[in-house]
């Protein structure tokens, strides 16, 4: 039983997996390690200060991966170090309970955080296990527990699920993620510190898919997936701050004018996350949301109004090569302000690069382009700067966040309205499912600039300075960037663990676990009124239908314990007389195939006149409880 248990908490430990801080897990693979040798203590005192050391070890270790300690995912961390310490401890079935019952705390969480079908399966699964080896802790009722058995006791709960299903809408939300700001992982952020930008670990987390209309494919120069449009700044640091750019009016007056011949349409799956943040294709127009339920900034961002909301299928719809040409005097001083102290170095670089001549704002952009262009570097590895003079002047070693803040920095010195956007680039195309996952290690920022002639216009520095990461996008570069695993400190060359067909065979998974996904958890309030419409039913009284439903379910509960107790005292009669029978057997007496109890009961007195006492009340008994008085 104990190994049962380690095997499914060491299950439990990989699907939560670029879900938790590395080492959480490894603490946690390690205090299960741990278990097994604890397992050889026979001194009580050692392997309860053992334990107690583990969880003084847990805690601490909770509270330096966490900020603020007391948060969703600090304690789903402490419930799987939980999970692995119950281990040092199984002894009696009561600790054994208790271990399920916290496992399947971590499975309610995992089901939270990763709502796929997939998931759904191995929470099923382990469920089902647990289930199973909870009954092995109670010998006689496993003994008892047959196929029909089952289906009883399933049989109220099918029904209740389907109606509860269908009579409520599904929908996901995301944690308040809180990582620690000691470790960069690529992937989104609202805002951009130079300062605490480090060697960049990238992760192949999915964070949303999307499938055009007609399976329409593009070049990954042309899908820019905008985020976050990122406005103060003191040229080091960049946040967001556009609240007073929402939108007050109703959207339909606030579209992009358009040919519709040039709109795209297309549907976007949301991974549960902690970002407000709605991606979509730049330059995006509409999105198929509640208006309760989100918010849209005239810079051209969306987002959620609370991160308890995430409807995570929607349709949107965007206009390649379109660029907004708002400005008024509160956006030009917001897009040309940086606060602080002032950039003297790199004021005297920018008069160095313009000359003496009066250049306009686009001759100042293709000096800006050039200087871009020759000179930096692209690296997932650079040092950490402390200034902006450090990156733009001397090392010229960075990445994209480093880049476009220090050219929308130049620009803003330049007199140049300009903005920095954060979001995605590119995507993985599956072609089985015809659709674009964009993970974590797409994460990309850029530039726009404000022009007369041309209105916001957006220019990617990293594009200047390494034309290869926009063209190949993010997958097929990192291969000649990054072009190995590392593991444990140990680096491993991909060329030796890539085979085409298990690239085929992950995508054709990751296309059938997003088509399921979609059916069992894009059930929303437009699902749910259409399928009202197609059954006549009143939404108004949907309450009343749950409520009735829950009546069902009781009833249906209480008539089945009955039935199944009745089951049980029946089947306790019966095994009680075929032990007599057994013993009666022993003794040289055989009951006969056609013989009733009544007449066998007859031959019992001829065979044994002494033994009546003992054996006759035992048949009475079961013929009394089997067929009545």
């Amino acid at each position: 039983m104990k190994k049962i248990s380690f095997f499914l908490i060491l299950t439990n430990l990989a699907m939560f997996w670029d879900e938790q801080p590395p080492i959480i897990l490894a603490f946690g693979l390690l205090l299960s390690l741990l278990s097994l040798w604890a397992g050889n203590i026979t001194r009580p005192a050692i392997k309860q200060t053992v334990t107690i050391v583990g969880l003084l070890a847990s805690l601490a270790l909770v509270r330096l991966n966490f900020t603020p300690f007391i948060s969703a995912e600090s304690v789903i961390a402490f419930i799987i170090l939980l999970a692995s310490l119950k281990l040092f401890e199984l002894k009696s079935p009561q600790d054994y309970f208790h271990l399920f019952l916290i496992l399947n705390l971590e499975l309610a969480s995992l089901l939270i955080l990763k709502p796929t079908f997939l998931v759904l399966v191995y929470v099923l699964a382990q469920l089902g296990t647990s289930f199973y080896f909870v009954l092995r802790l109670n010998q006689t009722l496993l003994k008892d527990l047959n196929f029909k058995r089952v289906l009883l006791y399933f049989a109220p709960a099918l029904p209740m699920g389907l109606l509860f299903f269908f009579l409520f809408p599904r929908f996901t939300s995301g944690f308040a993620q809180s990582p620690n700001a000691a470790s960069v992982e690529s992937g989104f952020s609202n805002r951009i510190d130079v300062d605490l930008l480090t060697p960049m670990n990238l992760t192949t987390k999915s964070l949303f898919k999307v499938k055009f209309k007609n399976g329409q494919k593009f070049q990954n120069a042309d899908l820019y997936w905008r985020g976050a449009v990122l406005w103060e700044t003191d040229g080091l640091h960049w946040n967001s701050s556009n609240f007073s750019l929402v939108h007050r009016q109703d959207l339909d007056q606030v579209e992009l004018e358009t040919d519709e011949n040039k709109r795209i349409n297309y549907e976007v799956f949301l991974e549960p996350d902690a970002h407000l943040q709605i991606f979509l294709l730049d330059y995006p127009d509409t999105v198929d949301l509640d208006l309760a339920n989100y918010r849209r900034f005239k810079d051209g961002s969306f987002e959620f109004r609370h991160k308890m909301f995430l409807k995570n299928h929607f349709q949107a719809s965007s206009v390649l090569g379109k660029t907004s040409d708002l400005m008024s005097a509160v956006i030009r001083r917001k897009a040309l302000k940086v606060r602080g102290e002032k950039h003297l170095a790199l004021e005297t670089f920018l008069k160095e690069l313009y000359g003496e001549k009066s250049l306009d704002p686009e001759e100042k952009i293709q000096k800006l382009n050039q200087y871009f262009s020759n000179g930096f570097t692209y690296t997932l590895s650079p040092p950490t700067y402390k200034t902006m003079d450090e990156f733009i002047l001397k090392n010229k070693l960075g990445y994209c966040s480093h880049f476009a803040t220090a050219y929308a920095l130049l620009a803003r010195l330049s007199q140049i309205p300009a903005r920095v956007i954060n979001g995605f680039q590119g995507g993985e195309y599956n072609e089985f499912g015809e659709f674009y996952r964009v993970e974590g290690k797409d994460a990309h920022a850029w530039v726009e600039v404000y022009l007369e002639k041309t209105g916001w216009t957006r220019i990617d520095p990293t594009a200047l300075v390494n034309p290869n990461r926009i063209a190949l996008g993010a997958s097929l570069f990192n291969e000649q960037v990054a072009p190995f695993f590392e593991v444990a400190g140990l680096r491993l060359e991909k060329r030796y663990f890539r085979f085409q067909f298990l690239d085929k065979l992950s995508q054709y998974i990751d296309a059938l676990n997003n088509d399921l996904s979609l059916f069992f958890y894009a059930f929303d309030q437009e699902y749910q009124r259409l399928l009202s419409e197609r059954l006549n039913l009143n939404r108004r009284f949907l309450g009343l239908y749950a409520a009735l439903a829950f009546a069902f379910f009781l009833v249906g509960s209480y008539l089945v314990m009955i039935y199944v107790g009745r089951l049980q005292k029946d089947d306790e009669v019966l095994k009680q007389y075929k032990k007599l029978l057994k013993k009666l057997e022993k003794k040289g007496l055989s009951k006969l195939a056609h013989e009733g109890p009544e007449d066998f009961k007859l031959r019992v007195k001829e065979k044994f006149p002494d033994e009546v006492e003992i054996w006759i009340p035992k048949i009475n008994q079961y013929i009394q409880k089997k067929y009545g008085r």
